[in-house]
């Protein structure tokens, strides 16, 4: 992928990051995504909250109820970037066991672009109705729960940085055999019309994502459907957040193995590159076309509001390995203060129209 890279931008001139990012996460062949690896779990690269405990989809089961209970919306749900399709065996078996007959009515929608994980999802999933697509854009009218974890930080993302008073644009070029960084003014119309809209005003020496295809995917998102709910979870900060000193140089990071990588451009197409997603823009975006916002918090929040420390079990078998010790094990785990669940928000958007 490297050497790809490298003919590419000597034919063609400089990348923007997001191009970088595009090519080295979804190119048909050799992107990180599509290739035909194993990326989730203890021998991936990354872990998600599905994989730390199946607790997890078991509150978002009894939070969609919630949701279908008190409003009059089809039983239709549907998880953008499905992954392995762990989350969703998870939810369709705890459903069926606190729900029968909503799970009886239900049409579980898959959105996943990656070839190798729609095959694990269909070996995964293969005992409840599915409808599998490999895009967004494959979804319209559609009324129901739209639900993502993990989604809008792997889209690719612009980066700016302020240096002497001005803002320059990062590209990326080569020399000497390597990828490298490049600062160009910045010209580009729609971040500058970004920066406007939003109000960001950046420090001298700060950098920042500029997530122009989340905003694409989101408003897409949004206008498909006509009626319901959606659950956005995903690492990411508030405006009063991102001029923290932690973030001057912004968020854009490589995970491989389970480890943080701060050059991005060490490997491309053998690692996954992330960044931590705008919330206030995503919560503005949404009530911009017709959404009303009705959470946004922390995901531990979120969770113990839904009674998660009422799901550990009794337990007086000394074995650590006892299904009692492990399902405990994997709550605490989830809702320990440094992990997962104090560094994610989540967002729930609706639009209800009542029929």
């Amino acid at each position: 992928m490297k050497g790809f890279l490298m003919k590419k931008i000597k034919k063609n001139g400089m990348l923007t990051v997001s191009e970088y990012m595009d090519l080295s996460l979804y190119h048909p062949q050799r992107g990180y995504y599509m290739r035909m690896q194993k990326k989730i779990g203890d021998k991936g690269d990354y872990i998600t909250s599905s994989k730390i405990s199946p607790v997890f989809a078991k509150m978002l089961v009894q939070y969609a109820l919630s949701q279908w209970n008190k409003k009059d919306l089809d039983y239709r749900f549907c998880e953008i970037g499905s992954g392995d399709g762990t989350f969703a065996h998870q939810f369709l078996t705890q459903l069926k066991e606190l729900s029968p007959e909503v799970y009886n009515k239900l049409t579980y929608y898959l959105i996943e672009k990656s070839p190798f994980h729609r095959t694990l999802i269909e070996k995964n999933v293969n005992f409840h109705s599915m409808v599998l697509l490999d895009d967004l854009k494959k979804i319209n009218s559609f009324s129901g729960i739209v639900f993502s974890n993990e989604w809008l930080d792997a889209l690719p993302v612009h980066v700016i940085e302020k240096k002497h008073g001005s803002l320059f644009e990062i590209m990326i070029s080569v020399k000497e055999h390597q990828l490298i960084e490049t600062s160009i003014p910045l010209t580009n119309k729609k971040i500058i019309s970004f920066l406007e809209e939003y109000d960001l005003n950046l420090g001298n020496g700060q950098r920042i994502e500029i997530p122009l295809k989340m905003i694409e995917s989101y408003r897409q998102l949004v206008h498909s459907i006509q009626n319901g709910t959606v659950i956005t979870i995903d690492y990411g900060y508030l405006e009063s957040e991102w001029k923290q000193p932690y973030l001057k140089k912004g968020s854009l990071r490589g995970y491989k193995d389970h480890r943080i990588q701060e050059n991005y451009l060490a490997s491309p197409g053998e690692m996954d590159l992330t960044s931590h997603i705008h919330f206030d823009v995503l919560k503005q975006l949404g009530e911009k076309n017709g959404f009303h916002s009705i959470l946004l918090e922390d995901q531990r929040t979120f969770l113990e509001n839904l009674g998660i420390y009422k799901e550990l079990l009794n337990c007086t078998d000394m074995d650590p390995f006892s299904y009692e010790r492990k399902w405990n094990r994997g709550i605490m785990q989830l809702m320990d203060g440094g992990g997962v669940s104090s560094r994610f928000k989540v967002l729930v958007q609706e639009r209800i129209i009542r029929k």
